[in-house]
């Protein structure tokens, strides 16, 4: 069970993320980044990228409002914690990998992973306003 205590991710986390990450029409986490996962941040962390990777698959053809039910709800089991107390920085975006890795994030990071999610599932930019 975790504490209050945020322990703050290794800014190292992010180059890996930009190697291993292919984020396109499909949502696809590579073996590296898995693996690194795994290795760093433990089987909490992977399972919660694995089950993006899950949602992703079973909702891509779900009519656009069952979409944004459920990556609203995927998302908001991630806590909230602010920047300065998570990364050590006053204003930090993180991708949605480092969203659910780390499990936390503020309101853009939420934002943001919602944002990508439903646009990688094809959902209209115009449908997202």
């Amino acid at each position: 069970m975790e504490t209050a205590a945020i322990i703050r991710p290794r800014r190292s986390f992010i180059l890996p993320l930009l190697l291993a990450v292919t984020f396109v029409s499909a949502l696809e986490l590579s073996d590296q980044l898995m693996s690194y996962v795994i290795k760093d941040f433990g089987e909490e962390a992977h399972q919660r990228l694995e089950n993006w990777q899950r949602l992703h698959a079973l909702a891509s053809n779900a009519p656009v409002d069952r979409q944004l039910k459920l990556v609203n709800s995927f998302f908001n089991r991630v806590r909230f914690i602010s920047d300065i107390r998570h990364w050590g920085e006053e204003d930090y975006w993180a991708t949605p990998i480092e969203l659910l890795t780390t499990n936390g994030g503020d309101c853009e990071d939420f934002s943001i992973a919602k944002y990508l999610t439903l646009r990688a599932m094809g959902v209209p930019d115009e449908q997202l306003r």
